[in-house]
């Protein structure tokens, strides 16, 4: 997936201030992660936004500025 095709997904998902900052500051902290190798972007039942990666590993992003 494009850098730009990814934002725009995660515009798309209303992503909040803190989910995105949450979002670069952990592709900032791994090696194996960026934005050109996500692959999915969805939100899950309890409306927490989710990101999947192409080493088939994906990660909630809260607004609390956490991941897991």
């Amino acid at each position: 997936m494009q850098e730009k095709k990814v934002l725009e997904i995660l515009e798309e998902n209303r992503t909040t201030p803190n989910e995105k900052e949450a979002l670069l500051m952990h592709l900032a902290c791994a090696e194996k992660l960026a934005l050109d190798k996500v692959t999915k972007v969805w939100r899950d039942k309890n409306n927490v936004l989710c990101v999947g990666y192409a080493n088939n590993s994906w990660f909630h992003y809260s607004g609390k500025g956490e991941w897991y």
